[in-house]
Order: structure tokens, then sequence, then C-alpha cells
């Protein structure tokens, strides 16, 4: 049994020995708040560290080591605020940082973690799924996490980094009757965990020894206890890709201790909602972020928080809020039970505010998100079509050394040419036209290899069949007709193949349908960790809504002479407009469809130049 979490003494236990300063502090400085106002930011969102403290850190952490830079950072702000360090050993000391930093009393406590979270390398950060919070967003997921319990509150973040979450839930707690925090926090980061001691020192005039309940360890282990609220930004990121030879038995205990989360490729910040899930009170509440991915997610763990622990928020920031990070997040604001309703925040999509009601029969939580267009659906693809990779990823890689390339267009041979998703267009393959990418190296015309591995030969003998080839990585659907069967899709391109009886040109009329891409990426666009390409996925497209095909047949005519004649804008539109209509849709709705379309298709070409 691992051992319970060593509670912290609450604010209220120490009130008595906290310095002057602990009062002075409920509300930023002055100087800050008049820099907030001019930057148009709330009063909790502190300014950044200023360049030069950056290069000093940097330079520091050259000369002495990681560890010493930070110490001596953390001993001049304390100095500045006449802060006890209490019983603990001196700590380095650099005079040239007042050359550095102006007001240092005033310099804002996240500092601390902001100057750390650039120190480390952004390979280590990146490998270990860790992205941290600016202090804005953290007061805005505390504030809707806290404001509607009572009391004294016990918080925890399991992933806590540098403390940004527990200086947002002290401040918050500051000054309220009732609501002393008893602030804990875990880490794998030993000097992480040192930090936000010293941060939440800082901020609060209490001696760092005060914040005991701060714990370098694994709270995925670690944690046991009943808590108020659970907060934080835990790492994430793919669990697979984040094993080692180390970490072998430890994926197997994670999925011993959250059967419920961590099945197939799940992303590693799941487990911290499992932990979430454990850890509340019947009236506790949590705030955590994870990536806005999982919105578009039907998985098994989504259905056990639709009926554990429903959102009653969801927070989505675009992809340059965290900064370096480049990804999409949002924050999954909570309690346990199934609530009626869920408030949205959608920063990343630029609309207003909105109240949307849950849904049992909606497929992902970004579909109640973004509202995806209703359509009038007589069946869905999987009924009419196969639909399978063109190779797995481990075959792809067995294959890659084996390419070979085509000298002109008729030379090869009998070989299959190699088609990647990005020499796939709508109605276009431009193998032989555009140099093709595939794993690092680029070829004009390449061909799979006619011997190799057993799983290579296989993918590719299941295409040699007229097929469906759809793009697995993009901002609309596009799909092209492999006619003849001369072409083989690799990893992240789709092979369809329809059924029997099914015409094969109507079907690839309807996927390149404006109406079906925008279906697609209100359902599943929380896909795009970048915020521009989606990854398109198996599930995803089995589920794609189709009209009647016996009313679709002179789609496929139009289809087959956009494929095979010159390219035609206006029939091309048309051929949208009608899809949209078979679907049900308004000639309005189909207007905003093709609108829609026509902006996410700029968008696609951008960045192919790019």
């Amino acid at each position: 049994m691992a051992p319970a979490a060593r509670p912290g003494r609450c604010f209220a236990e120490l009130h008595g020995g906290v310095p002057r300063l602990c009062a002075a502090r409920r509300e930023a400085p002055p100087a800050l708040r008049e820099e907030y106002r001019r930057r148009g930011l709330g009063a909790g969102a502190p300014m950044k560290p200023p360049p030069a403290l950056i290069h000093w850190a940097r330079a520091g952490t050259a000369a002495r080591g990681l560890r010493d830079t930070m110490l001596a950072l953390v001993e001049f702000l304390a100095r500045a605020r006449d802060l006890p360090t209490g019983s603990l050993a001196p700590l380095p000391r650099d005079e040239t940082l007042t050359e550095v930093v102006q007001q240092p009393a005033s310099a804002p406590a996240e500092w601390i973690g902001q100057v750390y979270e650039t120190l480390l390398a952004a390979a280590a950060r990146r490998a270990q799924g860790i992205h941290f919070t600016p202090p804005d967003v953290a007061s805005e997921v505390v504030e809707a996490t806290l404001a509607p319990l009572e009391g004294p509150l016990r918080i925890i973040d399991p992933a806590m980094g540098c403390g940004a979450f527990l200086l947002a839930a002290a401040r918050f707690c500051r000054g309220q009757a009732g609501r002393s925090p008893l602030l804990e926090g875990f880490d794998t980061d030993p000097l992480a965990v040192e930090l936000a001691r010293w941060s939440l020192a800082l901020e609060t005039g209490l001696v760092p020894e005060a914040f005991e309940g701060l714990r370098a360890g694994d709270a995925l282990r670690d944690v046991r206890g009943e808590y108020d609220a659970v907060v934080g930004n835990p790492p994430f990121g793919n669990a697979i890709e984040r094993r080692t030879a180390r970490s072998v038995g430890y994926a197997a205990e994670m999925r011993r201790l959250y059967p419920e989360f961590a099945r197939g490729a799940y992303d590693y910040s799941l487990l911290f909602f499992a932990l979430a899930s454990r850890l509340l009170s019947p009236q506790g509440r949590y705030g955590l972020i994870g990536p806005t991915a999982l919105l578009s997610d039907a998985k098994p763990w989504q259905r056990y928080v639709q009926e554990q622990m429903r959102p009653s928020l969801l927070i989505l920031y675009p992809v340059d809020r965290f900064g370096q990070a480049r990804i999409r997040t949002t924050a999954f604001v909570g309690g346990r039970g199934r609530c009626e309703q869920v408030e949205v925040r959608d920063y990343d999509g630029g609309q207003a505010p909105k109240t949307r009601r849950w849904s049992d029969s909606a497929g992902t939580w970004f579909e109640v998100v973004r509202e995806a267009p209703p359509v009038a659906s007589f069946q869905k693809l999987r009924e009419v079509a196969t639909v399978f990779a063109g190779c797995t990823t481990s075959a792809a890689y067995r294959l890659a050394p084996l390419v070979t390339e085509a000298r002109q267009e008729g030379d090869r041979g009998g070989a299959l040419r190699l088609v990647t998703t990005g020499a796939l267009d709508r109605y276009r393959c431009k193998w032989g036209d555009e140099p093709i990418r595939f794993l690092g190296r680029d070829f004009a015309r390449p061909l799979w290899p006619q011997e190799g591995p057993r799983d290579v030969m296989a993918a590719m003998e299941r295409q040699r069949r007229p097929k469906i080839l759809l793009g697995g990585l993009t901002s609309v659907l596009e799909a092209w007709y492999d006619v003849e069967g001369g072409a083989g899709g690799v990893v992240s391109t789709w092979v369809i193949l329809p059924r029997p009886g099914v015409d094969a040109w109507t079907l690839l009329a309807l996927l390149n349908g404006a109406t079906i891409s925008r279906v697609y990426m209100a359902r599943h666009g929380a896909k795009s960790m970048s915020g521009r390409q989606t990854t398109i996925g198996k599930q995803a497209l089995h589920d794609l809504p189709l009209p009647d095909l016996a009313r679709c047949r002179e789609l496929g005519l139009r289809a087959r002479a956009l494929q095979e004649q010159a390219p035609d804008e206006a029939a091309d539109r048309e051929l949208h407009l009608e899809v949209a209509r078979l679907l049900g849709r308004s000639e309005v709705q189909a207007q905003e469809d093709l609108a829609w379309w026509q902006g996410q298709a700029a968008r696609t070409r951008a960045t192919r130049r790019v």
C-alpha cells in the first residue's frame, strides 16, 4: 500500500506567524496593477520575466548549474521581501541580479516557474509531456473550480510543476472568510517541488517549510485520501510513445490501477482524470487541462466521465496559448455526477461563450462544443464500404529502405505507385507531378518493392484493386479514385473499398463534398493538435453520414468528369451544393458549408506551401 499524502498546515494555522508582508500582498502591487491595465490583462495575470533575467539565468546555468541558478534567483526575490528562510540552509547569492531586476519586491512569484521552464531543454519538456501553465490560465481554471465550494478547502495539484495552480488557489482564497486552503501537490521533479514551495512562500509571506504538503513523488502511485478540489495541468502525450525499457512495468501498473482509462494508445493525461475520480470528495470539483484532441474521443474513458463526472465547463485555448508547446488545449471543469448542461468558452474557435445541453447520443464532446451541422443521414459509410489503413506504421518503417524510383511514368514493371497522404488531392493523385516525401526521404516517382517483409507484401497485395484513397492528415477530406488499382497508400492514408453494388464514383463525390468535410471536422476537428491539419481516423470515417445512394447516381457522373477532365471550378461548386442538398441542407446552409470549405481548403494549400 502506497503511503498516504502527508497534509500540510493550512494558512489559518500559521497566520499568527505570518510577516506583515503577507497582509500587504493581498492584491497585486500598484506598479503591477498599472502594468496589467496597460496591457489589458486581468489583475491576476503577472507580467513575464524580462529578457535580461532570462539571459542572466541561461548564463548562470552554464556557469554553475540549473539548481544553484534558480536558488540564487529565489534568494534575491526573498531578500527583497524580507522573507525569512526558516531553518533551511543558506541559499546561493548573486548580487548581479540587482542590475537585472527592477523593483524585485514587486516581481510576481510566477517568475520562478517561468524562468525554470525556459531553462529546461525543449526536447526534455516534449519527451516528458510537460507544458507549463500561463498564470492567467491557471487563475481562470482555479476560479471556475473553487467558486462553487464553501468552507476550508483541501486542494491538490497532482502534477504541480512549480505550483502555478496552487499559487492561483492561494490568491483566490486569500481574504475570503472560511476559505483557508490546505494546499498539497506532487511532482516527479524534486527541483520543481522545491521551487513551488518557494513560489508560495514569496506569494504568501510564509516560510517555505509551511508547505510541507508539496512533495516529490508520483501522484498516480502515491496519493490517497479525499480532496475538495483536484486542479492542474498534467503531462500529456501518447502513453505508448512515452514508454521506455524501464517503463514497461510502469505501463502495466497503470493499466491495473486505472483500467477505465489506460486502454490502447491512450493519452497520458487521462490517468490524472482517473486519479481525480478517485480523490474527489462527494461534493468535490476538478479543474484539469488536457489536449483538445480528447474532445474528439469516443472511448471508454469518455463514457466513464459522462456517467461519473461530466464537465460543467469546457474552456478551449488556441494553439499559441502555451507558448512554445504549440498545442491546442482545453480545461475540463466539473464535479461528480451527471450535469445536464455545459458552459463553453471557446477562445480557440473565436466564438462567444455559450451554454449547451449535454446529449447522451452525441458521438463526441467536440460535436457538442462546435455544433456539427445537422444532416439527413440515410446510412453510414461503414454500411457501404470497407475502410482500412494503407499499411501499418511498423510495416512502413520496414518498407522505407526498400522503396525504389521509376525513371518515367510507364517504367513501373508491375510495381505499385507509392502514395502518401501529401500526394492526394480531391480527384487527383500528384504522383509523378510533385515530389513525394516518405519517412524523411524525397522521391519523384516512388514505387513499392515487389519483394520484402511479409507484412509489407501483404499490404501491397491488398491494394491491387480499384479503390478510393483518402488522405489521413488534412483540413478537409481529400479523396481520389484509383481506377486501375495501380497505386498503394502507405501510413496515414486510408483505403476505401466500396461494397458490391456501390458505385465508387458516387462515393467519391460524397467524400469530397464540403458538407461531409464540415460534419467530420465539427465532430473530430479536435484531433488537430496544431489547429491546422486534422488526423483522420478509421472509426470517425465509418460513422460518416451518407444520403440514400440510390438518389445519387448523377453525382458519380459529375465526379468522374472532374477527375478525368480539366479542372472545372463551376462544376465542382455545383457538385458541392448538390451533395449538401441530398444531405438535407437548405440553400443557405449549403452555401455556408461551401464558404467554410473554401476557407479550410485555402488553409491546407497555405500549410503545404510552408
